[in-house]
């Protein structure tokens, strides 16, 4: 989900957080984690998310409460 937060943060040109969430990331993770477990690792994989149509993601965020509605509108969607 990274690559599509970095994607929708680079049209809206903001943040792409829920309000009142936590930030939790690969930066932060480890240090919010350890407290409650013994061993905290992060592994690697490669991988990516191809995108074949653009609708199902506008539509999917439409459905949150993480883009405003001007911004869609300045977007054109």
């Amino acid at each position: 989900m990274n690559a599509f937060t970095e994607l929708v943060e680079s049209i809206q040109l903001g943040s792409f957080s829920r309000k009142g969430t936590f930030n939790f990331d690969l930066e932060n993770g480890a240090n919010q984690l350890q407290p409650y477990f013994n061993t905290v690792k992060i592994s690697y994989y490669e991988d990516a998310l191809d995108i074949t149509e653009s609708q199902p993601v506008v539509d999917y965020t439409r459905s949150t409460d993480r883009v405003t509605q001007q911004t869609l509108v300045e977007i054109g969607t």
